[in-house]
């Protein structure tokens, strides 16, 4: 470690997920990690904006840190993360529309109270991913909007209970 040195990364630390550790603060250089490595306030300036601004920090192949783009990179992986999105909202939407309490309790009953509503929410669900399928960019697919689609359904003020 270098007596200059003030910040060091640590990849091994944290269960793995890496650490910074800033003897400025109080950390004792014989109480670090073995594979800290020594990194500039200046790097370390950059890497903290990088994380701000949606990367993580991940360390190399020699253990020093650097940052990474979260979202996912090729068209495909672009399309099935957004898949994903539009089924997360989906099923919030459906929630929101029929809790399952109440899902359960109309067919114990048997009754239909709107299932309806699931079907339209689905049909959209089903319509959004066709339509962000088409779509031939991945810049297009990360811009392509999922809860403010005006493809959703509306309806009135769920009952309260």
């Amino acid at each position: 470690m270098s007596e200059r040195a003030k910040i060091f990364y640590s990849a091994s630390a944290n269960a793995g997920a890496g650490a910074f550790f800033d003897l400025a603060i109080g950390y004792a250089p014989e109480a670090l990690p073995d594979d800290c490595v020594p990194v500039s306030a200046k790097r370390h300036a950059a890497l903290m904006a990088g994380q701000s601004a949606g990367h993580r920090i991940v360390a190399d192949n020699r253990g020093r840190p650097q940052l990474q783009a979260l979202f996912p990179v090729t068209l495909d992986e672009c399309r099935a993360a957004k898949a994903n999105d539009i089924r997360r909202e989906a099923a919030r939407r459906i929630k929101v529309e029929m809790p399952i309490w109440r899902q359960l309790n109309a067919l114990r009953e048997n009754s239909d109270p709107g299932f309806w509503k699931i079907d339209a929410i689905r049909n959209a669900s089903n319509l959004i991913q066709a339509q962000m399928m088409e779509l031939p960019s991945a810049e297009a697919v990360r811009a392509y909007p999922v809860p403010a689609n005006p493809l959703w359904p509306s309806f009135d003020e769920p009952e309260s209970v």
